[in-house]
């Protein structure tokens, strides 16, 4: 799903802001470089369940509310980045 250069992108967008906004950026993006593994699986997993949450059909409404929960799906979503298409 990510690469290095996704971190390093993102990093890149905190130039300019004030330093409310460039914190938490750095921050995701130190953390996205330092630990990309373990948050490429978890981001996938958190994915697959949603997936699998909308294909069956009595937990169709419940999975994207339980996604929208997780902590680690806010990481990204907190800066208003995507990924990055390679």
């Amino acid at each position: 799903m990510y690469t290095r250069a996704f971190g390093q992108m993102l990093a890149g967008t905190a130039a300019g802001n004030p330093s409310v906004i460039v914190r938490p950026i750095t921050w995701q993006a130190t953390l996205l470089n330092h630990h990309l593994v373990l948050l490429n699986t978890a981001f996938a997993t958190i994915q697959v369940l949603l997936g699998l949450g909308i294909a069956i059909r009595p937990t169709t409404r419940l999975a994207p509310v339980l996604g929208a929960d997780q902590p680690a799906a806010a990481g990204p979503s907190l800066s208003g980045s995507s990924p990055a298409r390679t």
